[in-house]
């Protein structure tokens, strides 16, 4: 069973992650987040890839609560 492919605008993705387009943009010429050009030269991006990296945004703020809690012990 092929798994739809869907891809975001960058207004969709700084919708996404709360952040503003030129955030966005600033994020892809970093590398941070990789785009690919569509129709009428707008640049697309996999929502899988956003949903990867929001993951791992909660991810490492969850390690960081449990690092916080930790030192709370000592």
């Amino acid at each position: 069973m092929k798994s739809e492919v869907k891809f975001l605008t960058r207004k969709e993705v700084a919708e996404r992650l709360r952040v503003s387009k030129s955030t966005v943009e600033r994020m892809d010429a970093a590398g941070k987040l990789i785009g690919v050009v569509g129709y009428g030269n707008k640049k697309l991006y996999l929502e899988s890839d956003i949903e990867k990296l929001l993951d791992d945004v909660c991810e490492q703020i969850s390690d960081r609560k449990k690092a916080y809690a930790r030192l709370d012990t000592i």
